[in-house]
C-alpha cells in the first residue's frame, strides 16, 4: 500500500504540470519509478487513502513524505531569504504543509470536516470552555507519556480556540517529547505571535535550537525570554547549560590544535617529526637515555585529583573526569 500511495501522489502532482526535473526529484525521495506514470489504471489518491487510513486520522507514512517533501523545498530554494525559526519561514513552512496535506489527505480532510461539525453550533464562549478541557486531556497524556495523543489535543484545542498562546507553548513541548524539533520552533513562533510576553516559549524554542547544535539561537532566545520574566529558572538553566556546552566544545577543539601542534613538524612527505623529549614536561622527567623522557608515574596524581597511591600510582578520583564532559554533581553527563 505504501508503494501505491507513493505513485499515486506522483501521479498527482504530475497532473499539476510539474517541472520534469522537480518530478524527477520527488520520485527519487519517494523511490518511485517514472515509468509508472505511464499507468492509467493507478487509483485516485482518495481510494488510496481510504484503504491506507481505515482507523487512523493522523498517518505517520505520509508525515514521514512530507519531512522530505520538506527537504526537497529547501534544496530548491523555497526557503531562500528567510532564516529557519523565523515567521516568514514557518508561514512558507506552513503553506506547503497544508497544501500537501489537502491534496494527500482525503479521510484527514474528512476528519478536518467532522470535527468543524461536531462544535460548528457552540458559542466561542462555549469552544473556549471546550479547549481548555481537551487542553487538560493534553496535560494527562503528557504525564502518561502518551505525547502522540497529547498533541492530538492541543491541535484541536487551537482548532476551537487559535488564539490562546498556552495551546501552541503546550503542543511545542509535546512535539519536543516526540523529538520534532523543527515543529517545536514553529509553535513557539506562534505562541509568540499571539503573546510576545509568553517568556515560556523562548525557553521552548531555547531547548529545541539546543538539540539541534544552533547554541547561538539557543542563546538567543534564552536572554530574550530572560529580559521578559528574569526570575525564570527553566531560562536561567537552559541559558547556562547551553554556555557550558559551547564551553566544552571549544575546550575539546583547543585540546585537538594541542595534540595536533605537539606533533606536527616539518618532516619531509608531511609526516609529523615526533619528538619524544617534549612529552617529558608532561611527566615530570628531564629526559631519559636517548633523549625519552625519565616516566615518574607519580606525575599522574594530578590529572585524576590523587596523591599518589603505594608506590607512587596515582589514587584515581573518577569524579574528576566531571568537567571532561560537562557533567553535573562529579557524574558526567554523557551527550
Amino acid at each position: 500500500m505504501d508503494e501505491q500511495l507513493n505513485e499515486s501522489v506522483l501521479a498527482y502532482l504530475q497532473s499539476q504540470q510539474l517541472e520534469n526535473t522537480l518530478l524527477g526529484d520527488i520520485a527519487g525521495a519517494l523511490q518511485v519509478d517514472t515509468s509508472v506514470l505511464s499507468n492509467s489504471t493507478l487509483p485516485s489518491l482518495n481510494d488510496v487513502f481510504a484503504a491506507v487510513h481505515e482507523e487512523e486520522t493522523v498517518d505517520p507514512v505520509l508525515e514521514k513524505k512530507f519531512k522530505a517533501y520538506e527537504s526537497l523545498l529547501k534544496s530548491r530554494g523555497y526557503f531562500q531569504g528567510t532564516e529557519e525559526g523565523s515567521q516568514e519561514y514557518n508561514d512558507r513552512l506552513n503553506k506547503a504543509r497544508d497544501r500537501f496535506f489537502q491534496k494527500f489527505s482525503g479521510k484527514q480532510a474528512v476528519q478536518k470536516k467532522e470535527e468543524v461539525d461536531q462544535y460548528a453550533n457552540l458559542t466561542q464562549e462555549e469552544k473556549n470552555a471546550k479547549a481548555d478541557e481537551i487542553k487538560a486531556q493534553g496535560n494527562q497524556h503528557i504525564q502518561n507519556q502518551e505525547y502522540e495523543q497529547a498533541l492530538k489535543c492541543y491541535t484541536t484545542a487551537i482548532k476551537l480556540n487559535p488564539q490562546n498562546h498556552i495551546y501552541y507553548g503546550n503542543r511545542a513541548a509535546a512535539h519536543v517529547y516526540l523529538q520534532n524539533y523543527e515543529q517545536s520552533i514553529a509553535d513557539s513562533n506562534e505562541a509568540l505571535r499571539v503573546n510576545p510576553q509568553y517568556a515560556r516559549a523562548y525557553s521552548r524554542l531555547g531547548y529545541a535550537y539546543f538539540q539541534l547544535d544552533e547554541f547561538d539561537k539557543a542563546i538567543e532566545s534564552y536572554e530574550t525570554g530572560l529580559e521578559i520574566d528574569p526570575s525564570s529558572r527553566e531560562l536561567k538553566t537552559g541559558l547556562d547549560e547551553t554556555k557550558q556546552k559551547i564551553e566544552l566544545i571549544n575546550r575539546q577543539k583547543a585540546a585537538q590544535e594541542n595534540m595536533k601542534n605537539l606533533f606536527s613538524g616539518n618532516a619531509q612527505g608531511g609526516a609529523p617529526a615526533f619528538d619524544p623529549s617534549a612529552l617529558a614536561g608532561m611527566f615530570g622527567g628531564q629526559g631519559g637515555e636517548g633523549g625519552a623522557p625519565a616516566f615518574d608515574p607519580s606525575a599522574l596524581a594530578g590529572m585524576f585529583g590523587g596523591q599518589g597511591g603505594e608506590g607512587g600510582a596515582p589514587a584515581f578520583d573518577p569524579s574528576a573526569l566531571a568537567g571532561m564532559f560537562g557533567g553535573q554533581g562529579g557524574a558526567p553527563a554523557f551527550d
